[in-house]
């Protein structure tokens, strides 16, 4: 925060227990989350959709090409 900035990329695996509880930790550190969605996964894939879908409700879901052409905006 002490740089300007206000956003923060989080990736990973599981989705289901370390990246959700990154995201909703990063909210509550006042950041805007952006989870990197081909760059997370889970054992289950039902799991993994189950997850973006609940994190998509509190952060900005989006794959690492998108990412890499809006970097500047974020």
């Amino acid at each position: 925060k002490l740089s300007g900035r206000s956003a923060v990329c989080i990736f990973g695996m599981p989705i289901e227990m370390d990246v959700i509880a990154s995201v909703f930790g990063a909210i509550r550190l006042g950041w805007k989350p952006y989870l990197i969605s081909d760059a997370s996964s889970s054992l289950s894939e039902r799991i993994f959709y189950e997850s973006v879908d609940i994190m998509s409700r509190v952060a900005t879901i989006i794959d690492s090409r998108d990412l890499m052409k809006s970097w500047g905006d974020i």
